[in-house]
């Protein structure tokens, strides 16, 4: 997670996640850490699946929407050089 949101500021189609993507990465990997023994175990096992799935589910939609984006496809003058 923590890896593509950095990949994303680098790429134009991916750009508006960055920030969504860096708060729930942080968050999941801050509810990672906060998992301890106590009553709040549980809360926090699910706070750290619907972080983990939220990112996945936004990711999954942006690249849902690129491949069905039309692709840009140069035209023959700008090809040959003329």
């Amino acid at each position: 997670m923590l890896i593509l949101t950095w990949t994303f500021a680098r790429d134009a189609r991916w750009r508006s996640l960055v920030v969504g993507s860096a708060l729930l990465a942080g968050a999941a990997l801050a509810l990672l850490f906060v998992q301890t023994e106590g009553p709040w175990i549980g809360l926090m096992q699910r706070l750290l699946i619907t972080a983990i799935s939220g990112w996945l589910i936004v990711v999954a939609l942006r690249a849902r929407t690129i491949a069905a984006a039309p692709e840009i496809v140069p035209s023959e003058s700008v090809r040959s050089g003329a």
